[in-house]
């Protein structure tokens, strides 16, 4: 199995990357969001990848700080992206200032949580026969989750209302990317309350990223 879903992660991995490539070149006014957001979707997805091939301790906690860290930025990007694609204009500046307050209070608790044990811990158990370090979530994870849950609600909220808002003709351009938004964050909560060691959702979150390319600039 984590062989399998390890390869089929490379795959999407080395996609987004030539999407990445490919958005910076288009020449339309919403690819710096696009190219962002792909960036940033691939954050979490490297730091998963490495959880999923680490059989050490040491490796596997880098990859949950990648991975944690990751997701921050990756609904920041979503945010980001939101806005501009939405034709939201710019964020409301108390909004703007909420947003980066939060998302930096649970950057220092990362960083501080080697010495305080706040947020994470590991635990080991067996996948495929071989040592596998599983997230052991503490009270600081409780915060980080709101923070991203948060976020992530604010932009399907936002599609929500655009889709419906939305002439025929241009409503399948939010509809479906509003879709594969609520797939990936039903993957990625069946995850979080599965307890499941292998995290399948970010491969929800690669193809999440090839969606927003094609539909953002084809």
């Amino acid at each position: 199995m984590r062989l399998g879903v390890s390869l089929l992660i490379t795959i999407l991995l080395v996609a987004l990357l030539v999407c990445l490539f490919l958005a910076r070149s288009s020449k339309k006014e919403v690819k710096g969001f696009v190219a962002f957001l792909i960036a940033g979707m691939s954050c979490p997805v490297v730091g998963n990848l490495l959880l999923i091939l680490s059989t050490s301790q040491l490796l596997s906690t880098i990859g949950c700080y990648i991975y944690f860290l990751g997701m921050d930025i990756a609904v920041f990007s979503l945010l980001h992206f939101t806005y501009a694609y939405c034709e939201m204009g710019k964020p409301h500046r108390a909004a703007k200032w909420i947003t980066y307050s939060l998302l930096a209070l649970d950057l220092i608790q990362y960083i501080l949580n080697p010495f305080t044990g706040f947020t994470f811990t590991t635990e080991m158990v067996l996948v495929d026969e071989l040592p596998y370090y599983r997230v052991v979530p503490l009270l600081g994870q409780t915060f980080h989750r709101i923070v991203c849950y948060g976020i992530f609600v604010v932009a399907v909220v936002i599609f929500i209302v655009k889709t419906v808002k939305a002439s025929h003709v241009y409503r399948e351009k939010y509809a479906i990317i509003l879709l594969a938004m609520i797939a990936t964050g039903a993957l990625e909560t069946y995850y979080v309350f599965s307890r499941q060691p292998v995290d399948i959702s970010m491969i929800g979150f690669a193809v999440f990223g090839l969606l927003v390319y094609f539909f953002s600039l084809h």
